[in-house]
């Protein structure tokens, strides 16, 4: 970890990635159309949310750091009695099947050099090397070797949890808060959840877990965010 000019904790890897790598942004894939989320009622370790893994081959010197996502809430959920985060970075590529991908890696994809040189008047730069998933994900289940990083309650109230119009802005790399809750009246809120800092080295995943005790449909969310490679 570093601190930053304005006092802000920082990873090492993020700031690397800040001077000498590139971000890579994604977003679902159609406008105004959600993606709904695993309905699970408990904890599992096998279920997800969201995921971003670093696929770059072992050996190289890729890391891939999570930067901010945002969730706006377009079908509200039902039944549920709170709504539940917990994060896992693990040593291993975690990622199995559902979700929808909202990034994928390309090796070989070309980029300009990081000094401004023209597209194609210089080597190609392979990348992006992260695949980020979305939804109602399976993953494997974890190895021997994982780190258990983020455990929030996001909100408890009577159902539903997340209003249509409600937005959740989760930030890694910043000071580690529980941040606002979201209003439970009607009206739409706009809240921002610190996750801390998440560097993964090549092969490896970070999972966010979700569930809602009692919930009998999940959330539907449109989504948006960014990564840092270096």
């Amino acid at each position: 970890m570093g601190i930053g000019s304005r006092g802000d904790a920082w990873s090492v890897d993020e700031q690397v990635a800040a001077d000498r790598g590139w971000t890579v942004g994604w977003a679902n894939g159609t406008p105004d159309t959600g993606i709904i989320v695993n309905a699970d009622q408990t904890f599992s370790n096998t279920k997800a949310c969201f995921m971003i893994q670093n696929e770059a081959p072992l050996g190289s010197s890729i890391t891939v750091a999570p930067k901010w996502f945002t969730l706006s809430c377009t079908v509200a959920d039902v039944a549920g009695t709170s709504a539940r985060l917990y994060g896992v970075v693990d040593s291993k590529l975690r990622f199995s099947s559902g979700g929808s991908q909202l990034i994928a890696p390309e090796f070989g994809y070309k980029r300009p050099d990081l000094n401004g040189v023209a597209a194609g008047s210089v080597p190609a730069i392979p990348g992006p090397f992260a695949r980020v998933q979305f939804g109602n994900i399976t993953v494997a289940a974890p190895s021997g070797n994982k780190q258990n990083v983020n455990s929030r309650i996001i909100k408890t109230q009577a159902t539903p949890q997340f209003n249509v119009g409600d937005q959740v802005t989760f930030v890694f790399g910043r000071p580690v808060t529980s941040g606002q809750p979201l209003n439970a009246a009607a009206a739409a809120s706009h809240v921002v959840v610190y996750l801390g800092a998440v560097s993964l080295p090549p092969q490896t995943s970070y999972v966010l877990h979700y569930w809602e005790p009692a919930q009998t449909t999940a959330p539907t969310f449109e989504i948006d965010g960014e990564h840092l490679e270096a």
